[in-house]
């Protein structure tokens, strides 16, 4: 059975050379999927492209894994790693301290990424080379397509919580199981799936139902059908890493050399030369911009907990 990981393990500081390898892989797929969002339209905010993406690769049910704080590190590492590979690696942390802990996930996981260094970036390349494929090598593409989608869904939609209402998605369904109804609003608001997903928000829309709670029955129907965003960022993509860097804690980290955080920005698309700016300037207002938009939130990101079992569905 897996032992989790070391006590320190979960104070251990996230090296930002592992982030910024998390953001360079996951920022550019993220920003695919972004475009196919429809955040500031009422309704669950997904595009026909993407619903059908979603029922082409059988990808459902992903709001129970809000259930779990453990899953705001697992899915990540998911989309970067096999359940084996993370539970290798929690295993070989077990025995080192911490500085020996940051220098190792670095080197492992980077070591890890290369070995998929010969993905195709061209879709008709991807295309060509995924139809040369026996049966069974299209099958396991296919299993690593859906659990790439299926761990960028909750991703997406819990850095969009964060830009919104400044609490992760796990945040808001802890606080409502925990009986916060204004987080369980706020839940169905990001993501309409968590309303018959997950038992909790089954329950309480069916307990309103049978006390005739119609005041609250009118509020959830407004946030059924209220837009994700009131109105779509002028720059998402960057929105969305901001947030992906603020949920880990490390914004002021990256702040610290901004020339360094813009060029990261600019590498993955999400700001630079291809959104019409080329300097560090106005990347430092957009940053401000951000900061000021969650200023005026008054609620604050819980700390990220590390993984047990990237096993385990829970």
């Amino acid at each position: 059975m897996n032992q989790g990981l070391p006590a320190n393990q979960n104070t251990m500081k996230i090296p930002l050379e592992l982030v910024k390898r998390f953001l360079r892989e996951f920022i550019p797929e993220a920003a695919e999927i972004f475009s196919l969002l429809r955040t500031a339209k009422p309704g669950d905010g997904l595009s026909p492209k993407l619903r059908q993406i979603l029922v082409n690769l059988k990808v459902q049910n992903w709001a129970p894994l809000y259930q779990n704080p453990q899953n705001q590190i697992k899915l990540k590492l998911l989309f970067l790693m096999t359940p084996e590979e993370i539970n290798e690696l929690n295993a070989e942390l077990i025995t080192k301290s911490q500085e020996e802990q940051e220098q190792w996930a670095i080197e492992t996981i980077e070591s890890m990424l290369e070995d998929d260094s010969d993905e195709f970036d061209d879709e008709e390349a991807a295309q060509k080379e995924f139809d040369s494929l026996n049966d069974d090598e299209k099958t396991e593409r296919i299993k690593q397509s859906q659990i790439s989608i299926g761990c960028l869904m909750p991703i997406m939609f819990n850095y969009l919580a964060i830009m919104v209402h400044r609490k992760s998605m796990f945040q808001l369904v802890a606080e409502a199981i925990n009986g916060d109804d204004e987080s369980f609003l706020k839940a169905i608001q990001i993501d309409k799936t968590v309303l018959t997903a997950i038992p909790h928000f089954v329950e309480r829309n069916l307990q309103a139902a049978r006390d005739g709670d119609f005041a609250f029955q009118r509020r959830l129907n407004t946030y059924r059908n209220k837009p994700i965003t009131v109105s779509r960022p002028q720059y998402p993509t960057l929105w969305l890493l901001f947030a992906a860097v603020e949920e880990m804690n490390l914004l002021e980290d990256f702040e610290v050399d901004k020339d360094s955080f813009f060029n990261l920005c600019e590498e993955v698309g999400a700001y630079g030369f291809s959104n019409g700016v080329e300097d560090v300037q106005s990347f430092s207002r957009r940053l401000r911009d951000y900061k000021k938009d969650q200023a005026l939130l008054s609620a604050s990101l819980t700390i990220l907990p590390s993984v047990k079992d990237a096993n385990s569905s829970n």
